[in-house]
């Protein structure tokens, strides 16, 4: 059965999006399981150390351009939306060349990095487990590729299908490893470096008929296409990309700079749940996938933008309490080493009710192709970051990780939103955009009966 198709109703949109949320929902808690029991099992310092390995690959990965992914997802989905194949294939596997040659130079780059340099200057040790790491490399690569793929023909159910799966693999490697060499940074790097092995195999079996369908169509000549799209459109999203590659990895070491190791440890936990409740709703993974299929200049499709920020907003602000309360008590008595990241957790937290009318702002303005203001916001959250950081840190201590998350986040919401209304003035938001009314409620029961095939109401909403 191919995964290809050419549009989705907005019951399939609801019904995969309800898919994705429910394995996200799965896929979370066993990564919670997991993490807890990395956490629980390796010290604060040693669990810090983990960390900045993870970003040191990070920080080469951004060699690979990860901002095309995205863009050649969006323009993949466009040409099959419109039934041009020829033109999917011939975007597609241009991607996976560049990708390919980028994988070599950013593998080699991270490779002489640590064999000579860091060789030289650290324990043998040390630059073992980051030759291994130095495969996260190739796998970012490769799960690049499948994502983009499965993302560009709206596959969501598949990946909400494996998601759950995958998780479970990782907890096997790592529960398993760790019971063979014991808790260590070698231990957990050698188990995430099997772990991605197995699902990265897995993806590639699910994918491959319709990547030969897509290779049936595919003629291989001078990549004029993604060339193109990198000289236009395509090099905001990578320049934006870069930069944001680069914070998120560097952030660690700046952390490290300001404070500790093992601050950088606290962090992370603070980070990592702060994550988790977010993709409790998915949200922008949902609307990145489906909404190149259904909007345009021309049909903005403004309810699809009220409705999804109030009901978004709503949801965001139920998680806040979901967070205040079970992590908390998960922190205190499951790993209570970790303490000292919960007053970093709860300043984060008074971002989430942010994060619907940024992520629809924002998805609104890449389907529509505005890559140059998705650059401008990460450049903006870049300055943010660093500035704030330097700023706060020395002023509050650890608390100020959490103060800079909630900062950040207003400006970025306050620009993406200002400039798509700018662009696209009906889609202003009222107070009244916010208030969920017993329509909205028969509105989606009336979604979610059609979605699941069940007997539909006969009313509709007003």
């Amino acid at each position: 059965m191919t995964l290809i198709k050419q549009d989705f109703s907005k019951e399939e949109i609801l019904q995969s999006g309800i898919y994705y949320a429910i394995g996200g929902v799965l896929a979370s808690c066993i990564a919670l399981v997991s993490s807890l029991y990395v956490v629980h099992s390796l010290s604060l310092y040693e669990y810090g150390v983990f960390r900045l390995i993870l970003s040191l690959t990070g920080l080469f990965d951004v060699l690979q351009f990860s901002g095309l992914n995205d863009v050649a997802r969006n323009d993949v989905a466009i040409a099959l939306k419109s039934q041009d194949e020829k033109s999917a294939a011939k975007i597609f596997f241009e991607f996976v060349w560049l990708k390919f040659v980028l994988m070599l130079f950013a593998w080699g780059a991270f490779f002489a990095f640590v064999s000579f340099f860091l060789g030289n200057f650290y324990d043998k040790n040390l630059a073992e487990i980051l030759q291994l790491a130095s495969l996260f490399i190739l796998f970012q690569a490769l799960n690049d590729v499948l994502v983009m793929f499965l993302g560009a023909v709206g596959a969501l159910k598949t990946i909400s299908k494996t998601t759950p799966f995958f998780e479970a693999i990782n907890l096997f490697f790592t529960v398993g490893v760790f019971m063979i060499f014991l808790p260590s940074v070698h231990s957990i790097v050698l188990a995430s470096v099997l772990m991605q092995t197995v699902t990265l195999s897995i993806y590639c079996m699910l994918v491959q008929k319709d990547v030969r369908r897509l290779w049936s169509f595919y003629r291989f000549e001078r990549p004029t296409t993604i060339i193109y799209i990198i000289k236009t459109y395509g090099k905001w999203s990578v320049f934006s990309n870069l930069l944001g590659d680069f914070l998120s990895n560097a952030r660690n070491y700046i952390i490290k700079f300001l404070l500790s190791t093992e601050a950088v440890a606290v962090y992370s936990i603070a980070a990592s749940f702060y994550l988790y409740l977010s993709l409790l709703f998915p949200v922008q993974k949902v609307l990145a996938n489906f909404l190149p299929y259904k909007i345009t200049d021309h049909d903005i499709k403004k309810d699809y933008f009220t409705l999804g920020v109030r009901y978004s907003t709503f949801i965001y602000i139920c998680l806040m309490l979901v967070g205040v309360v079970g992590v908390t008590g998960l922190i205190w008595f499951v790993i209570p080493k970790y303490a000292a990241s919960l007053p970093i957790f709860y300043a984060m937290l008074f971002s989430l009710p942010m994060l619907g009318i940024q992520y629809f702002s924002q998805i609104y303005l890449y389907t529509l192709r505005q890559q140059r203001i998705i650059f401008m916001r990460m450049l903006l959250k870049n300055i943010s970051a660093v500035v704030l950081l330097f700023t706060l840190v020395p002023l509050f201590g650890q608390i100020a990780l959490g103060i800079e998350n909630v900062l950040t986040n207003i400006l970025l919401t306050t620009l993406v939103y200002v400039m798509l209304v700018r662009m696209h003035p009906e889609l202003k938001l009222e107070l009244s955009s916010f208030v969920v009314r017993k329509s909205d409620v028969i509105f989606l029961k009336i979604l979610i009966f059609k979605a699941f095939k069940f007997h539909s109401p006969k009313s509709t909403p007003s």
